[in-house]
């Protein structure tokens, strides 16, 4: 609400950040048609009049209709959500990143700062998710979720197949979801692989296992993990890891 833009404002502010409050999503339109070189637009969902994901889905709709070179990054802060609700916002809506309230301002910062980063260096929405995985159902079963969540998996059955698509496509990814155990070696090969490769910047890659987290940091000793998820891979447990690469 207004009083809640304004509070924010003003903290954002006294990090150093130039804002501009709205308290309505009207409000926000006409802000952003007279200021159109605004890096972030921050937005609750619940506000009086049009919502927060109509807002959305109202900015990514002028953008695509104006073939709008600068796509403007958003970040919803709610304080009323559901997992189902911030994949629609991250997937469907076109956000680039859900925090739910209360929130600290350090997190609240630094989830700006990763934001605005991506937006510089390339929309990781367009980018998609390596899915290395032997089983051919488990495959399946882990990119339909990340479709739910509004990512597109690329499937790989081999330590093999895998090299070769990271190799010929890396720019193309955002992250490696990585089996410990494959038909031609170990997820930890495919992972020295990409080491040695020296491609900047690194792709966070998750390990994916029905050992413990554990057995893993031990098979993994040495490496770069990013994550671990246990098998089967639970949606709130992707989700998590996913909104942490955003």
């Amino acid at each position: 609400m207004a009083d809640s833009a304004y509070i924010l404002g003003k903290a954002m502010s006294r990090c150093g950040v130039k804002t501009e409050a709205a308290g309505r999503a009207q409000d926000a339109l006409e802000e952003l048609r007279q200021t159109p070189d605004i890096d972030l637009m921050i937005t609750d969902l619940r506000m009086p009049g049009m919502s927060g994901q109509s807002l959305i889905r109202e900015i990514r709709g002028w953008e695509t209709e104006t073939h709008s070179p600068r796509r403007l990054p958003i970040l919803v802060l709610t304080g009323e959500g559901s997992p189902e609700e911030r994949v629609a916002c991250l997937g469907q809506y076109g956000a680039d990143d859900y925090l739910l309230k209360p929130v600290k301002m350090q997190e609240l910062i630094k989830a700006a700062e990763n934001v605005l980063m991506k937006a510089r260096t390339g929309s990781s929405q367009d980018r998609k998710v390596l899915v290395v995985e032997d089983d051919t159902v488990s495959r399946r079963l882990l990119s339909a979720i990340l479709r739910k969540c509004g990512e597109t998996p690329v499937g790989c059955g081999s330590v093999a197949e895998a090299t070769l698509e990271l190799d010929s496509n890396y720019e193309k990814y955002k992250a490696v979801f990585l089996d410990s155990q494959l038909p031609d070696g170990m997820g930890v090969d495919v992972l020295i692989h990409l080491q040695n490769s020296g491609k900047k910047p690194p792709l966070p890659v998750v390990s994916m296992s029905g050992g413990s987290e554990d057995e893993l940091r031990r098979l993994y000793a040495g490496h770069s993990i990013y994550a671990y998820l246990e098998k089967p891979v639970s949606k709130s447990a992707l989700l998590h890891v996913l909104r942490s690469i955003r």
